[in-house]
């Protein structure tokens, strides 16, 4: 089993600067080869406006609990540098592979040394931290006085997860490594830039706490394919809904939605 795992910040309402983190989550089994293309096997997203990463965790673990016997399953968990993927990930899925996104990795090496990056990458991918990490240290000089806040990052979030540098795809048993995990990662990306961002952030977009809410479970039930199947049970107008009653008490920003 497959997670991957991202977010992003939106617009607010009533007041220049003012922020909500959307979270998004993807799980699925491996990838059907369709031509060139590569499906999501039996994929299920999770998005929503949560406070925290507890609150995601919670929600997305019950989700997926009712599906999956995780006592047997090892799961492998994709996201960038934030903590509440690098740490609270393991509090939820015991035992999960933690692996710090290629994609953000990539592009921030690209950011800070242009063609070198490739370079660093090749290093990274041979499985020795340590010369990566020494590779990258010795680079610090050349990185400009504006890139120095971006490269300070991500050397804090390389030294402190260095583990979760090595390919998840090294880190399984050999009889784990058969089957459908044999392909690289990067799909919680995507999905934020189609999924969300385009319908959420561009054009100048603000929203309210609740808007942002809504939209986001809204999202989320079309990606699931069960946005028909719940406005086909809609209470009649006038009474409230599931989704509004979500966004009204959302639980504690913890809750599992079901049509």
């Amino acid at each position: 089993m497959i997670l991957e795992v991202d977010g992003l910040l939106v617009g607010l309402q009533g007041g220049h600067g003012r922020k909500q983190g959307i979270k998004l989550g993807v799980a699925y089994e491996g990838w059907e080869i369709q031509g060139k293309q590569r499906k999501l096997q039996n994929a299920t997203v999770m998005m929503g406006a949560f406070e925290n990463g507890d609150d995601f965790w919670e929600s997305f673990s019950a989700c997926l609990s009712e599906r999956y016997d995780f006592s047997v399953i090892q799961v492998i968990v994709n996201g960038d540098g934030a903590r509440w993927i690098q740490e609270q990930a393991g509090v939820y899925f015991k035992g999960c592979i933690v692996q710090l996104d290629r994609f953000h990795l990539m592009r921030d090496l690209r950011l800070l040394f242009r063609n070198k990056a490739k370079e660093l990458m090749s290093v990274l991918e041979t499985g020795d931290i340590q010369v990566f990490m020494d590779t990258l240290e010795s680079l610090e000089p050349e990185v400009p006085e504006k890139k120095r806040k971006l490269f300070n990052k991500l050397l804090r979030q390389c030294r402190k997860y260095p583990s979760h540098l090595v390919d998840y795809r090294s880190r399984l048993r050999e009889e784990q490594r058969q089957g459908y995990f044999f392909s690289g990662l990067g799909v919680a990306e995507t999905m934020v830039d189609k999924k969300l961002a385009n319908r959420m952030k561009k054009r100048g977009m603000r929203w309210s706490r609740e808007g942002a809410w809504c939209i986001a479970l809204l999202l989320m039930l079309r990606a699931n394919g069960q946005l028909h199947q719940w406005l086909s049970k809609r209470p009649p107008f006038g009474r409230e809904s599931h989704l509004e009653l979500c966004c009204r008490t959302r639980l504690g920003g913890t809750f599992v939605f079901r049509v």
